[in-house]
């Protein structure tokens, strides 16, 4: 799954939020509920710890990250299983500078084996992202 959002921002801003160690952006990107226990930057081999509703730690890690002056991308995947049956999980970010500020492509895979399983998550999953959307052009309104 794909999804896109312009952002009237530089990439300079939208990348300085992602790196932040705060993690404030990524933590409204969560579902309600869930927040970034562990966090040490976006580089290679790092790990995010990430604790849920569930009263459990879900642990992703980052495999490959890539900046320039026009584009970042970094690349997560699941180091343990996750709820639902999910068996791995990978997150793509790609943020390109654009004319009026940049484009953040989140691309999502996802897979618990079982293909009827898929096919339920994916559309809870795809409301999540659509929300995450909102989220972006929220938390980059107010942003400087």
């Amino acid at each position: 799954m794909e999804f896109k959002v312009l952002i009237n921002k530089s990439l300079p801003i939208v990348k300085s939020a992602f790196l932040d160690s705060d993690c404030k952006l990524m933590n409204k990107l969560l579902p309600f509920g869930c927040g970034i226990l562990k966090f040490k930057g976006i580089r290679r081999r790092a790990r995010i710890s990430v604790h849920t509703w569930f009263f459990k730690t879900y642990h992703f890690k980052i495999v490959m990250c890539n900046s320039t002056d026009a584009l970042y991308y970094f690349h997560i995947i699941n180091e343990d299983s996750l709820p639902f049956g999910i068996k791995l999980w990978t997150n793509r970010y790609k943020i390109v500078k654009t004319k009026d500020g940049c484009e953040i492509t989140n691309v999502v895979e996802y897979t618990t084996k079982n293909i009827a399983l898929d096919k339920i998550l994916s559309v809870f999953i795809n409301m999540m992202f659509i929300m995450r959307k909102l989220k972006y052009k929220i938390f980059f309104l107010f942003k400087k």
